[in-house]
């Protein structure tokens, strides 16, 4: 076999090896889950939301937390909505890759969870038709949230919208736990 032919060779062999390791890491990476949210700590998200309602701004639902504040929240910042604060916890996907056995998965879905501070009772939007307590596709509230663009939603924030958020459970008297409506993505 000429020295040509053998380096042919082993190039397609490279080729071919490379490929195969790519669709490996693809499958593995889409059941990586990469869920990690900050946890709540009642202390310091009131001292944010007691700050935050001191500081807001008729411009922006935005606002920028200071630094000592910033670790607390994903996005760096909360977002008010008339009387309610919500402070983004966890952004993202539920996995590294796509979903291979989701023929419907979209590179750009993107959901976010989080803390609702509401001195008041929460007024919800109307109760959709298919309510089910068991799968959380309960009554929601729209508010403020971070809006994210670009691959698994791991960019920086470049605005706001206003979405639906469940609460996912009362925290105490003032504080709820949020989650995506339906577990759909924003």
């Amino acid at each position: 076999m000429s020295t040509n032919r053998k380096r042919s060779l082993f190039k397609l062999f490279g080729v071919i090896l490379i490929i195969c390791l790519l669709i490996v890491l693809a499958i593995v990476s889409s059941t990586i889950e990469i869920y990690n949210p900050i946890p709540f700590q009642e202390a310091k998200f009131d001292e944010i939301a007691h700050w935050t309602a001191l500081h807001r701004s008729p411009r922006s639902p935005m606002i920028k937390l200071p630094e000592k504040y910033q670790r607390y929240s994903v996005t760096g910042a909360a977002y008010v909505t008339g009387n309610y604060i919500f402070i983004p916890t966890w952004i993202g996907r539920g996995t590294l890759g796509p979903d291979f056995m989701d023929v419907e998965d979209d590179a750009d879905e993107q959901y976010c969870e989080g803390y609702l501070f509401a001195n008041s009772k929460l007024v919800y939007e109307k109760e959709p038709d298919w309510y089910d307590p068991e799968f959380g596709n309960g009554p929601w509230i729209d508010i403020y949230a971070p809006n994210f663009s670009g691959l698994y939603g791991f960019d920086r924030p470049h605005g706001t919208v206003q979405v639906p958020l469940v609460v996912h459970k009362q925290v105490n008297s003032r504080w709820y736990s949020m989650e995506p409506l339906s577990n759909d993505p924003l």
